[in-house]
């Protein structure tokens, strides 16, 4: 599996990720992120790029994807409280 899954993000969690204080990403549970994230109830991809925003000059960094599941995420790194989310584990940083 060499996919690579690519989303932008705020700046704020940019930010914090590529600090080191938050180790993974949340999307919320639609038929839109299982398609882009899952095959099969199984991870798609084996990396991540963020994109910090949308400008032309944008920042960027990419992660190995550990694994997904799926749960409450953390309300410091942007999770509604009660509400299930995918949670994409980041492991190290490749780029």
């Amino acid at each position: 599996m060499t996919e690579t899954i690519k989303l932008v993000l705020k700046h704020k969690w940019y930010d914090m990720i590529d600090r080191g204080e938050k180790t993974a990403e949340y999307r919320k549970i639609t038929p839109y992120y299982a398609a882009r994230l899952l095959k099969n109830g199984h991870k798609k991809a084996d990396s991540v790029i963020f994109y910090r925003g949308y400008g032309a000059n944008r920042k960027q960094m990419s992660f190995a994807l550990s694994f997904i599941s799926v749960g409450e995420g953390k309300q410091a790194w942007g999770a509604e409280p009660g509400e299930k989310y995918y949670i994409l584990h980041l492991g190290r940083r490749l780029a």
